[in-house]
């Protein structure tokens, strides 16, 4: 309990924007979880991938990468019970890619997590929407914006579906849909789907809201 109470805390932690307290807090929870379950509990790898998730966001994307792996490896032996664990340990894993310019070595990783959470939780589901949304920018980086528009026009009929036009959520989609369209020159499609987004986020989150 000790451990999941200091994995808690560094999660709020790093919403904060305190990353290095929360890196601190999850290395006493690892070592927590790593005496009293061992090495390969499925436990330790979701503290392994919440660490990677604080390095990376500390621009550490080496030791980031190495928790990360370290992470999947564990989740994947753990088997179908820990699926959503796993497809969000992949999540993390094709992200720090990414980063690091791997795009072709992270486009495997991300359909693979979106393939878990579309079995574990369906094709129209707001988290299997996210890593729709994951690997539809991976295709825009890539200069593939035909099917990073198609991504996101999916995840955008998911979120409006499931969360209602007017959500935070769905502003983002709205949003990533009209840089990609900016990108491909469509720019009366771009203004149309900002302007959108822009007008949920009033209504949402305030105009003054940064």
């Amino acid at each position: 309990k000790t451990a999941e109470s200091l994995t808690n805390l560094a999660r709020v932690l790093y919403a904060d924007g305190a990353f290095i307290q929360a890196s601190r807090l999850l290395d006493r929870s690892l070592q927590l979880r790593e005496r009293a379950l061992g090495k390969s509990h499925p436990d330790v790898g979701v503290t392994l991938m919440h660490l990677g998730i604080v390095r990376r966001a500390m621009g550490d994307l080496s030791a980031a990468g190495v928790t990360a792996d370290q992470a999947v490896a564990i989740l994947q032996a753990a088997g179908a019970a820990r699926r959503n664990d796993l497809a969000a340990a992949l999540s993390v894993k094709g992200n720090i890619l990414g980063r690091t310019g791997s795009y072709e070595a992270a486009r495997p990783v991300i359909q693979e997590s979106l393939q878990l959470r579309e079995q574990a939780l369906g094709s129209d589901h707001p988290h299997t929407a996210r890593s729709v949304i994951q690997l539809g920018m991976l295709e825009q980086k890539m200069g593939n914006y035909r099917i990073a528009k198609q991504l996101f026009e999916r995840a955008l009929t998911v979120n409006q579906t499931r969360l209602g036009l007017n959500n935070a959520e769905v502003a983002g989609n709205l949003n990533e849909l009209g840089q990609v369209e900016r990108l491909m020159g469509d720019l009366p499609s771009a203004k149309a789907h900002f302007e959108q987004a822009l007008t949920i986020q009033e209504e949402t989150i305030g105009g003054t809201h940064p």
